[in-house]
């Protein structure tokens, strides 16, 4: 079954020895709805709540992963960013994770038709059906590691990402997306890269590149439908342009389905992929990787490139709290 995980194998399990539920929300969120929903969730299970706040995670982040352990569920309320950001937690814990959506896209959770009520997590949690998927790794040019569910990718989403954290003020709307998305129309991020995947050059050339773990992107586009995050590999696709317009061209043909076909477009799958760039702009997960091109780059120690950054698996490495 496309587009979702839960059908296709990868490890499925029963947590048999529930030990706590960690319910993990957003203020941001759902304009205000998570709040009230983590309360809910951990109210019902006896579970401590954390909220997530703004800057850097790693105060937060210290406090969840304190409290996990091999045999807890963490529910995490937000959106995908939420998500993103307690993905480090969750793989060094080995905690299963369970996606209350209340975010703008919710990829995650549509991955696995998690439904975000109180009573849905609570069979789930009951039921313990868990399975095991692949989770991606990005090593940035300054040699930060940023973990990754969906998918890391250069160009103009990246450059939206980019343009949208710097502007934001608090919660977010589709709406918010208009403006950065004008601006990189008219001003788009498409660097020239050199793609190797598993050793062999993929493509060099000017372009948007996406590397996927899943099916799922932001507003259906889904470049790499044919992802899998049970797999072991990383889906690679490069849509090649130096426009703007060519660039949103690709994007119109994505969210149609028509790119899959397409001989312009170059699609590879592997476990590790470099990439050699002169324009060090990522995101991942709909997250801005806000070090990336900030600082100098290790390889040259100027900020001009050529920017090296690489991507990988972690094959099966985070456990899935199965909706019932």
């Amino acid at each position: 079954m496309q587009g979702t995980a839960a059908a296709t194998g990868g490890g499925f399990g029963i947590l048999r020895a529930l030990v706590s539920v960690v319910v993990v929300a957003n203020p941001n969120s759902g304009r205000g709805t998570a709040l009230s929903l983590g309360r809910e969730i951990a109210a019902a299970h006896g579970a401590e709540m954390v909220e997530t706040r703004p800057g850097s995670p790693a105060v937060w982040l210290a406090e969840v992963q304190a409290r996990l352990t091999r045999n807890s569920v963490c529910v995490v309320v937000g959106g995908d960013g939420t998500l993103h950001s307690v993905l480090p937690a969750l793989v060094a814990s080995g905690a299963a994770v369970y996606h209350a959506a209340r975010g703008t896209e919710n990829l995650f959770a549509r991955q696995f038709g998690m439904v975000a009520t109180a009573g849905a997590i609570a069979t789930a949690i009951a039921a313990a059906r868990t399975m095991n998927v692949d989770v991606g790794e990005c090593t940035t040019c300054e040699g930060e590691r940023v973990l990754f569910t969906l998918m890391v990718s250069s160009g103009p989403d990246a450059g939206v990402a980019r343009r949208l954290a710097l502007e934001r003020r608090g919660a977010i709307t589709h709406m918010s997306y208009a403006v950065p998305m004008m601006e990189e129309l008219l001003r788009p991020s498409l660097p020239r890269m050199r793609v190797e995947v598993d050793g062999r050059v993929l493509v060099q050339g000017r372009g948007w590149l996406v590397i996927a773990n899943s099916s799922q992107y932001g507003a259906r586009i889904d470049p790499a439908r044919e992802a899998s995050m049970t797999d072991g590999l990383l889906d690679v696709v490069f849509f090649p342009a130096r426009t703007g317009l060519a660039a949103l061209g690709w994007l119109a043909a994505s969210r149609l389905g028509w790119s899959g076909s397409s001989s312009s477009v170059f699609r590879s799958r592997g476990k590790r992929i470099r990439v050699e760039t002169d324009l060090s702009v990522l995101q991942a997960d709909g997250d801005w990787i806000r070090e990336s091109g900030e600082k100098t780059c290790k390889t040259t120690g100027d900020n001009h490139g050529p920017f090296v950054w690489e991507a990988g698996i972690l094959p099966a490495g985070l456990k899935v709290l199965l909706p019932s």
